[in-house]
């Protein structure tokens, strides 16, 4: 009986804490987090009584918390996910509404702003309409002030939602770090409270709300919680530690944010949380806020940019040139709300064009024309049939400004192809020189225009001209090569350019100084051109027509007789030969039958001899010319087979060789007049000179040395000879053999040896011989054996100034033959050079296989094209084309003022918009021009009435200003597209929803606390104990009954 008793005792016991744990269950049914609790029955151990075994009951082993790992990071997961949708949700469709709503959308002002450019077309005269168009310009800037406004709006409130969240993951760490603390009292999860595990769980899915969390659970139920991909990277509670994170605005891109790991200690960048609610605030602050702020500055600036440049393309209603429409204030954080109207004053509104075109009152064709200005075409980067074009760098990013040769730069052509281009020169550079060095044989430089006028240089082949002239070295598409003004200066050149092509030097002026420091004079000194030493060994003749010295040919050099090679004096002489500089002093010496003859001026030739009066009288004492006698500077003129006065200037000039005059006759009426003029002669002398110069520290006295075969110092029996001390020792011994090596020396007081022609020698070839020592070649002077050659100076008289104040240049120019190379065989190098302001865009290039060195010289700055083209008034003509077999027309472009023809392109009568362009001005026909045809483009000086700009203007509404799409159709694809992610998140955010709601089921199926469930255990656990309490009172019973036995 006392084992039942003990059975049902331990029964009633168990089924009483099944009860509590129901009835706890049952209360904590609405309890956020509870997990639900479950009695754990286990049978107590048996007993044995003899050979029968018995059961002793029930005990509660343990109450049991249902909890599953993988529930719970499940919900975790997809709480996050879902939680990552809703302020994409949310925050994209307000962007949407307010970018794509009526009230704010940009194209509504977009459309009043055309409206009111079309409408200042109609009357660009009327000040009404130009102030409506300000007003509805100043419509479209505040709209995208107020744009901008909203997003401001959104990023703020988004940043805020981003900080309070930061905020809450780390207060939610601090807790967790707390439960961590309490939970390492036990050993295990099995010993702990449920209700502090369950804190733990909850804290865990308070956290995935708010960002994706990574969990490691120890065996006591610690937690460690990462933010990052991995558990062990960015974690932010680690047993009762937390690490607080923090978040950093981009200043650069507010709108961009990066969370820190320790933000107040060693501060890390977290890799950023890949699901929860932050990672969707950052998600929409990335890709809808910050591309809804990307987009509406670039339309923005797109718009502004396109409006500004047509506006600036025109001239306001005071007839100036007119300023920017918008513009941006710096201190606004993006170009959108920054946008303003840079005026207020209607008349400033550039209706008319800069640029006009006239037509001919007599055209045949009946076309109408337009022209507009869009430099972005003239600086296209490729060819019309879409080949690159390699342009030549600027002139100031090829060469140093140093004309010096050691500053050149080399450059090689190849025989494949033999033209290179070197540099491009912008219209406006001033007084730009080329220097060419080292030019091989065939060699020049090129200075052309981009429409092929050649300028400087040398003339090409036809076949030269070929590989010249395409766009991909720079030229205008269709430009024909012409060397019409090559080398050519003046009222006759290209817009009257001075330009030079050869060797020069000036007339040095400097300056002097009162005693106030002020500049009293300048003097003057004469020009000298020094040349470097010649080419030696030369023995072929100089034709006649390679050089021009000063406007004067010199002539043909015969070849140096008996094998001997050229030098330098011979190359003086021959330039000597054309200077007469005593011809103006033969003014006094010219006398007729003894009689002198007078000149106007009496110190300048020409002189005019009267030969017969105005009546036809003879005036020189009735003689007739055979008994004339006549004496020019000493000089006797033969006149005795004179016949007539044209038999008499034959005679004269047949003397002018010795006299340095020429005559001529002047007829007017009866009178008759002799005019004896100077002969052309240059006014240079030339002289020739032949020296080497040795710093002291190339001096070797212990060296030998021999001059043009010659021993000067020789080892002797191991022993120089003769012994050398000095410096002045060595010169001695090079004067001991003068007379053998027509070579001197002398010392400088700065110890320099100069080794130089002797007296009578000038100019002459120096031979340093090949000697040795110690078994290498080695001399004296350290210098390489060989042949030095002499040098030319020409000198040009001061003379006097010119028009304009300028003296006159001494300059050896090319004849017809002539070349760099040849003239490098003289000693100078080749100079080509436009004299003032370049008035066009120029191409530079070096023609001829070879290698050369090219240096340059420049001043100014390039000009502003637009102000250039308009100060020009260029005309163009329609012709039919020579070069076309069926008939085709070519038009010719010739600036106005100086009638310089500046292009010549065959006209494609299929291309008619534009019809043409010429350096950027378009021109547009309606039909094909016709022969004849005349048209006149130039600057718009006035605007009255003139509404093409405001035409341009209302053009732009559909015209691409954002890649491919009008600014109209880029702003509603934007928002379309900010609406397609807004759509795609709400579809993101109804699927993870039913994964959401299937991991809460799958949690509440297994933690959760079901009323059915609980009341089902209630009335089975209440049974259960009813019935061991009665199995209790049963023992009672019975062992009342056994007492009550007598």
């Amino acid at each position: 009986m006392s084992d039942i008793l003990g059975v049902a005792s331990n029964a009633v016991a168990a089924y009483q804490r099944a009860l509590s744990t129901t009835s706890n269950n049952i209360a904590n049914v609405s309890t956020v987090g509870y997990s639900r609790e479950t009695a754990n029955f286990a049978a107590n151990p048996v007993t044995q009584t003899g050979n029968i075994f018995m059961g002793t009951g029930v005990a509660v082993e343990r109450i049991t918390r249902q909890y599953n790992a993988f529930v719970e990071a499940n919900l975790r997961n997809s709480n996050s996910d879902l939680t990552s949708q809703e302020p994409m949700v949310n925050y994209a469709n307000r962007v949407v509404d307010i970018m794509g709503g009526e009230s704010m959308s940009l194209n509504t002002a977009l459309d009043q702003f055309y409206s009111s450019v079309r409408n200042v077309s109609t009357d660009p005269a009327s000040t009404v309409l130009r102030s409506s168009f300000v007003r509805d310009a100043q419509g479209v800037a505040d709209r995208f002030g107020q744009l901008s406004a909203q997003l401001d709006s959104i990023q703020e409130e988004t940043s805020q939602a981003v900080q309070g969240q930061v905020e809450q993951v780390n207060s939610l760490s601090k807790q967790l770090a707390m439960v961590n603390s309490q939970l390492t009292k036990q050993r295990t999860a099995d010993a702990q409270p449920p209700g502090l595990l369950d804190q733990r769980d909850q804290l865990l899915r308070e956290m995935s709300d708010l960002a994706h969390v990574n969990t490691k659970f120890d065996l006591n139920g610690t937690v460690t919680v990462s933010l990052g991909p991995s558990i062990t990277q960015d974690v932010v509670v680690s047993g009762n530690k937390s690490v607080e994170i923090g978040a950093n605005f981009n200043s650069a891109s507010p709108e961009k944010v990066a969370l820190v790991l320790d933000p107040y200690g060693k501060a890390l960048a977290l890799s950023g949380p890949t699901s929860g609610s932050i990672s969707g605030l950052m998600t929409f602050r990335e890709q809808v806020l910050g591309s809804s702020r990307a987009a509406l500055d670039n339309l923005a600036k797109s718009f502004a940019g396109a409006v500004n440049e047509v506006h600036l393309g025109g001239i306001d209603g005071y007839g100036e040139p007119a300023g920017t429409l918008f513009t941006f204030d710096p201190a606004a954080s993006g170009a959108a709300g920054g946008m303003r109207v840079a005026f207020d004053d209607p008349m400033r509104v550039s209706a008319a064009a800069q640029f006009r075109v006239i037509e001919k009152d007599t055209n045949t064709s009946g076309t109408d024309a337009t022209l507009l200005y869009d430099p972005s075409i003239s600086g296209t980067s490729t060819t019309a049939d879409g080949k690159p074009i390699v342009r030549a760098d600027d002139i100031s990013k090829v060469f140093v400004n140093n004309a010096h040769p050691s500053a050149g730069h080399t450059v090689s052509v190849a025989s494949s192809v033999p033209i290179q281009p070197l540099a491009s020169v912008a219209r406006g550079m001033q007084d730009v020189s080329f220097f060419l060095d080292a030019a091989q044989s065939g060699q020049n430089l090129n200075i052309l225009t981009r429409d092929g006028r050649a300028l400087v240089g040398g003339s090409l082949s036809a076949d030269m001209q070929e590989v010249l002239m395409t766009p991909a070295n720079g030229f205008a598409e269709g430009a024909r090569y012409s060397e019409d003004y090559l080398n050519v200066s003046g009222t006759e050149g290209y817009r009257d350019i001075q330009v030079f092509y050869g060797a020069q030097a000036t007339v040095r002026q400097q300056p002097v100084y009162n005693s106030k420091d002020e500049i009293s004079r300048y003097d003057s000194f004469p020009a000298v051109l020094q040349g470097n030493r010649i080419q030696t060994g030369q023995t072929a003749a100089i034709p006649a027509d390679a050089f021009v010295l000063n406007g004067v040919a010199l002539g043909a050099l015969d070849a140096p007789s008996n094998g001997a090679s050229r030098q330098a004096s011979d190359l003086a002489n021959w330039i000597n030969a054309k200077t007469y500089v005593n011809a103006n002093a033969l003014v006094d010496t010219v006398t007729i039958n003894g009689q002198a003859v007078s000149a106007t001026d009496s110190t300048r030739l020409p002189i005019t001899v009267e030969m017969h009066t105005a009546d036809g009288t003879p005036s020189i004492g009735g003689e007739s010319i055979l008994n004339m006698a006549m004496e020019i500077g000493g000089q006797t003129i033969d006149t005795s087979a004179a016949n007539g006065l044209s038999g008499l200037v034959a005679a004269i000039n047949l003397k002018s060789a010795a006299t340095g005059v020429t005559a001529s006759i002047v007829t007017t009426g009866k009178q008759v007049q002799l005019v004896l003029s100077p002969s052309p002669n240059t006014g240079v002398t030339a002289s020739a000179y032949n020296e080497i110069r040795i710093p002291p520290n190339q001096i070797r006295l212990s060296m030998p040395l021999s001059i043009s075969g010659v021993d000067i110092a020789s080892y002797q029996d191991g022993v120089l000879t003769p012994a050398l001390g000095n410096a002045h020792h060595l010169a001695a011994a090079i004067n001991d053999h003068t007379s053998e090596t027509h070579v001197a020396a002398s010392v400088t007081p700065t110890g320099e040896l100069v080794i130089s022609n002797a007296a009578g020698y000038e100019g002459e070839d120096i031979t340093i011989d090949s000697t040795y020592y110690g078994g290498a070649e080695a001399n004296a002077l350290s210098l390489t054996s060989g042949v030095y050659g002499g040098s030319l100076r020409l000198t040009q008289p001061v003379g006097d100034a010119q028009d304009g104040g300028d003296f006159k240049a001494l300059q050896l120019t090319f004849g017809r033959t002539g070349t760099p190379y040849d003239l490098a065989r003289l000693g100078f190098r080749t100079q080509a050079s436009i004299h003032g302001a370049n008035p066009d865009d120029l191409l530079v290039f070096v023609s001829g296989a070879g290698t050369a060195s090219v240096a340059a010289s420049y001043a100014g700055t390039a000009a502003d094209p637009r102000a250039a083209l308009r100060a020009q008034s260029l005309i163009v003509t329609f012709s039919r084309d020579p070069d076309s077999g069926s008939g085709g027309l070519l038009y010719t472009i010739t600036d106005k003022a100086t009638g310089t023809e500046v292009a010549s392109r065959a006209f494609d009568a299929t291309q008619l918009a534009p019809g043409l362009d010429y350096q950027g001005l378009q021109l547009t026909f309606t039909k094909p021009p016709a022969a004849g045809d005349v048209f006149t483009m130039d600057g718009n000086q006035d605007g009255v009435g003139n509404n093409d700009n405001a035409i341009a203007l209302a053009a732009l509404e559909n015209k691409h200003l954002v890649g491919n799409k009008t600014v109209s159709a880029a702003y509603i694809d934007h928002v379309n597209e900010m609406g397609n992610i807004a759509r795609q998140a709400t579809i993101a955010q109804t699927a993870l929803t039913v994964v959401h709601e299937q991991a809460v089921a799958s949690r509440d199926e297994l933690s959760g606390v079901s009323l059915d469930a609980e009341a089902a255990d209630l009335i089975r656990f209440q049974q259960a104990y009813q019935a061991a309490a009665k199995v209790i009172q049963i023992s009672g019973q019975l062992f009342d009954s056994v007492l009550g036995i007598r």
